[in-house]
């Protein structure tokens, strides 16, 4: 059986060794009326056949968007059923913004939030003379800024990744990957070649992790320790 999650929660079975046959949460109180109106549809093989169905979905009774529907709703039922810290996380998006637009202006302040504040500074003029022309990136969600990252480029083949910054509410839960990720699709489109990053100690794992390579010795950024870092993309 292939067992599909979300968040570590299962909202799908599909049957491998019997192809044809998947099992889906769906409206308690609506459980009945469906058994009803569809033979394609039976209680929940194997499961709590409360909250359970299972779809035979290549009899040809059933439309393919009307089973998408069914697994749509199987998906949403079990999201719903998630903090609502990580359902804001799977809502996020990442994207460009202008400089010095109104999300801008909420970056600028989770990078003090995160990055600055804890060491003494801020954000100053020259910082946001500094990122006239560099890539501005976000991800949000509700309309709220919860992580970004700058794109600046070194030289027509590199470019330098900085200001990383995650909302705390939202950290470990898999959102700098997504915005390292779309970072370097964006940085491939506009044809460069190597991403380059001067990463806190702290946090070199994590890149590691994204398979960056460590350049050289440890050396002191902002008072603290640092190590060069890049990544063929």
């Amino acid at each position: 059986t292939m067992v599909i999650k979300v968040e570590n929660k299962i909202f799908a079975l599909l049957s491998i060794d019997k192809p044809g046959f998947i099992n889906l949460k769906y409206h308690s109180l609506l459980i009945p009326e469906l058994l009803e109106q569809y033979q394609a549809i039976r209680p929940g093989y194997h499961m709590n056949k409360n909250h359970w169905i299972t779809v035979c979905y290549n009899d040809g009774s059933l439309s393919a968007s009307f089973i998408q529907s069914l697994i749509d709703i199987s998906y949403s039922l079990i999201v719903q059923s998630l903090p609502k810290r990580i359902r804001l996380r799977l809502h996020a998006i990442c994207k460009m913004i202008p400089y010095q637009s109104e999300e801008y202006i909420s970056a600028m302040a989770l990078r003090n939030e995160i990055l600055k504040y804890p060491l003494g500074l801020h954000c100053t003029e020259k910082d946001i003379a500094e990122d006239l022309h560099d890539i501005h990136i976000i991800a949000s969600t509700e309309d709220l800024v919860i992580g970004c990252l700058i794109l600046k480029e070194i030289d027509k083949t590199k470019v330098k990744m900085r200001q990383v910054a995650v909302s705390p509410k939202f950290q470990g839960m898999g959102l700098g990957k997504d915005m390292v990720d779309f970072a370097e699709q964006i940085a491939i489109h506009m044809h460069y070649s190597t991403m380059e990053l001067h990463a806190r100690i702290e946090s070199a794992s994590f890149y590691d992790s994204l398979l960056y390579t460590r350049i050289g010795n440890e050396f002191i950024e902002v008072n603290i320790p640092h190590i060069k870092m890049y990544k063929n993309l």
